[in-house]
């Protein structure tokens, strides 16, 4: 990321090296990285930078800057880090109102969870990055929706033209925790930065009632949507099934989180869309059915829609446009 201290590029750079290196490396030294002082102030400033309303304590990026309180925030966070008794707080739930008229849930966590969050994705992505499929374009380093955009539009043209717009149901919401926790102890043995971690994802929610209460649930599933660590557990748990599709199928496909297409050379074969059905459904996810349909792009004026641009034939040519 553009402005990152040189201190932790070089961090992360050795990390990312090594992960590359050695696939089957698990690293075991990673929880005392997150109390470094550098970490915790660029983890600030990233989170700064992504905004965000105030978790359930109240408190905003602009509070704490007008009653200079962050330098204490970060000294605090660093001291319970090397205690090893920092304990994430409730999770805010609110739902924003879609373009359809729907809503979705997205979780607000205290500036502090962020800010700790955020250290843990700097010394996690590293790890994973190496591994990650190479059509995974959501929340990675120098990625884009556009260049997955560039991706698509390339393989149409050269003959991937029956398309599989796949919509999940409630991605973020229905990862299961022991799964997604088994995928990332492939790549990590740290059983403090591990134990830290499952204490997020069960992090509990924090619900607003009709009488404008709010209630505590338990966080069974998911990683909430707004989590600022919640895009990279995404891409890892997913990532099993991007590489079945590339390995074991004459297949493409094309991801941003939770958003992806699968292109075919021919028309999917009953059996083909069953396959994919059930590897979805073996790592506990499912399909939106009446948002997931296949396209022909080989026949004039079909169309389909991926991250807000439009792909379509028009008088044999093919077309992106946002």
């Amino acid at each position: 990321m553009a402005n990152t201290p040189v201190n932790i590029r070089i961090l992360q750079r050795k990390l990312y090296l090594r992960s590359k290196l050695n696939s089957e490396l698990r690293f075991y030294s990673l929880y005392d990285k997150l109390s470094r002082l550098d970490i915790l102030e660029e983890a600030y400033r990233r989170c700064k930078a992504n905004k965000g309303g105030a978790g359930i304590d109240g408190i905003t990026f602009s509070y704490l800057e007008q009653q200079k309180k962050v330098v204490a925030l970060l000294k605090e966070i660093q001291t319970q880090l090397q205690q090893k008794n920092y304990r994430p707080s409730p999770v805010k739930r609110v739902e924003i109102l879609k373009d359809n008229g729907k809503t979705r849930k997205l979780g607000i966590p205290i500036i502090s969870d962020r800010i700790v969050q955020m250290a843990m994705t700097i010394v996690m992505q590293p790890v994973y990055e190496p591994h990650l499929h190479e059509h995974s374009y959501g929340y990675r380093p120098c990625r884009s929706a556009q260049q997955a955009v560039k991706v698509i539009e390339m393989s149409l043209k050269q003959g991937y033209q029956h398309v599989l717009d796949a919509d999940l149901s409630a991605y973020f919401d229905t990862i299961p925790h022991a799964k997604l926790m088994a995928k990332v102890e492939r790549r990590i043995s740290d059983s403090s930065f591990l134990s830290l971690l499952k204490s997020f994802i069960k992090a509990p929610i924090s619900v607003e009632t009709v009488n404008r209460k709010w209630r505590i649930e338990a966080s069974r599933c998911g990683t909430p949507q707004g989590g600022v660590i919640s895009p990279l557990l995404a891409n890892i748990y997913l990532n099993d099934f991007c590489l079945k599709i590339h390995e074991k199928t004459p297949c493409k496909i094309v991801t941003y989180a939770d958003d992806f297409v699968v292109l075919h050379k021919q028309t999917y074969t009953q059996e083909q869309l069953d396959w994919i059905t059930q590897q979805l459904s073996d790592e506990g996810l499912k399909l939106n059915q009446s948002k997931t349909h296949c396209v022909d792009m080989g026949k004039l004026m079909n169309e389909f829609d991926f991250l807000g641009f439009n792909f379509q034939r028009i008088t044999g040519l093919i077309k992106g446009t946002s």
